[in-house]
């Protein structure tokens, strides 16, 4: 499994064949996480089968999150399996997956990480984006004396930096220090030798 930033957000790769076997296994891993996350993503990409068991742990998994306005997000589901299994077919017979909705199944880990970013942003801009911090109110000030703020604040420049621009890109070291103010800012890290995380 893999945590993101956001303690709110939760990436479970399943692996192997996911049957009666393995079913209470399956329900205690995803049992423990799901009443504490927004978002329980499942990367499918090495799950070699599934039977009827399975799925049935995974729609409780999924109207049990669903009850409290989490979600269960799928992604990289096998297009097919040696058994001749289709996947995500299967998963929408079973009542996994809703029939029409794209939002739930996506390609790859990183297309579902968007999705859920772009939600947890949409909710976090109003909150933060109504009124701009002061140096005072943020983080980096507490337990600072009034002077020590004073030499902070006739440090900083006021940077507007219009929506989707970069602020700074990885590479070469810098010998800045960024304070949001105002608005949200995607951080986007590189993982292996391709594809990317967002946080």
């Amino acid at each position: 499994s893999m945590e993101t930033a956001s303690a709110g957000i939760l990436v479970f790769e399943l692996q192997g064949s996911l049957f009666f076997g393995t079913a209470s296994q399956l329900q205690a891993a995803l049992e423990s996480e799901c009443d504490r996350r927004k978002y329980l993503i499942l990367s499918m990409r090495r799950v070699q089968s599934l039977d009827v068991t399975a799925t049935h742990v995974l729609e409780q998994i999924k109207d049990r999150m669903e009850g409290r306005g989490a979600h269960l997000v799928f992604c990289d589901i096998p297009r097919g399996l040696p058994s001749g299994l289709k996947m995500k077919r299967f998963l929408k017979d079973t009542g996994v997956l809703p029939a029409s909705s794209k939002a739930f199944a996506f390609r790859e880990l990183n297309d579902a990480l968007d999705w859920v970013e772009g939600r947890v942003m949409a909710e976090a801009k109003v909150e933060r984006n109504g009124v701009a911090r002061e140096l005072r109110e943020m983080e980096v000030a507490k337990g600072q004396s009034a002077d020590a703020l004073a030499e902070m604040e006739a440090a900083l420049i006021l940077r507007k930096v219009k929506a989707g621009k970069k602020v700074f890109k990885a590479g070469p070291a810098g010998d800045e220090l960024f304070l949001v103010r105002r608005g949200t800012v995607k951080l986007t890290l590189p993982v292996g030798k391709k594809g990317q995380v967002a946080f």
